[in-house]
Parts: C-alpha cells; sequence; structure tokens
C-alpha cells in the first residue's frame, strides 16, 4: 500500500508521478510507465485522511480528528478491502510512503498489529517503509 508524501494530498501523484504503471508526459499524455512496481507487487493506492481526493464520508464526524482516527480509519477501509478482495489477503503486504508520510505510517502499523489480535481477518502485515522521511519540520529545516 502507497500512502502520498503529505497528509490531505491525493495518492494519485503517487500513480501518475512516482511508482504507478502510467506517467504523463509533457504533451498532457498518458504513457506506460518502464520502470515500476506493479510489474512486480500489487498496489494499493489509498487517500488518507477520510475527505482527500476520491475517499469521502456523508457524516460530519466521519472526518479524522487525530493521527489515531487516521490509522483507524487507514485499519477498516483495509478489512473492507481484504473483506471484499480476499485475494489480496494471502500475499505479504508493506505500507510504504514518503516524506510526512512517516508521522502516520509507524502509527498505522501499530494499528494493524493491534487489530490482527482482536479481529478475525488478519492482515499478513510484514513490514513498512518510508522513503525521505520528514517527520519535524523545524527540526529538520534548520539543520539542512
Amino acid at each position: 500500500m502507497w500512502l502520498n508524501e503529505v497528509a490531505g494530498s491525493s495518492c494519485l501523484k503517487g500513480v501518475f508521478v512516482e511508482n504507478g504503471p502510467f506517467y504523463v508526459d509533457n504533451n498532457l499524455e498518458l504513457r506506460d510507465r518502464e520502470f515500476t512496481w506493479v510489474r512486480k507487487y500489487s498496489m494499493l493506492y489509498l487517500d488518507v485522511p477520510v475527505g482527500t481526493g476520491f475517499s469521502f464520508t456523508d457524516k460530519e464526524d466521519g472526518y479524522a480528528k487525530n493521527s489515531e482516527d487516521d490509522a483507524n480509519e487507514l485499519f477498516e477501509a483495509l478489512q473492507q478491502f481484504f473483506t471484499l478482495f480476499s485475494e489480496y489477503q494471502v500475499p505479504d503486504f508493506y505500507i510504504a510512503g514518503e516524506a510526512a508520510s512517516a508521522n502516520h505510517i509507524p502509527r498505522m502499523v501499530k494499528r494493524v498489529e493491534a487489530g490482527n489480535k482482536e479481529e478475525k481477518l488478519k492482515i499478513n502485515l510484514k513490514g513498512f517503509m518510508v522513503g525521505s522521511p520528514f517527520v519535524n519540520m523545524k527540526f529538520q529545516t534548520t539543520f539542512s
């Protein structure tokens, strides 16, 4: 699963600019990407938190108020995804992202691990990856 670099920005950037199967060229035409993760792995791109990109809720209280809410939303989304598409439940599952997603991914991993102890449906989480983690703006920009 890929999470975008900044909470509140759509994962479509990951699909079309970073590691998805296609890219948009300078003429605004869709092209096949030569090197992409999807040649070897199934990818799930999620817009997090709810309200970002194509994700939505009909309830005012359905929006995350903190990182714990984000982690719970993600866990619920994964539970629903693996219930609907059980063929993807068997392979090893990794959570990946970049930059500011480094603030959320460890909490999400912790929530999945806790959920695996509580829920009937288990997520085969094997690890996580964070590229160019951006965890403390004040510290990282001062010393960069």
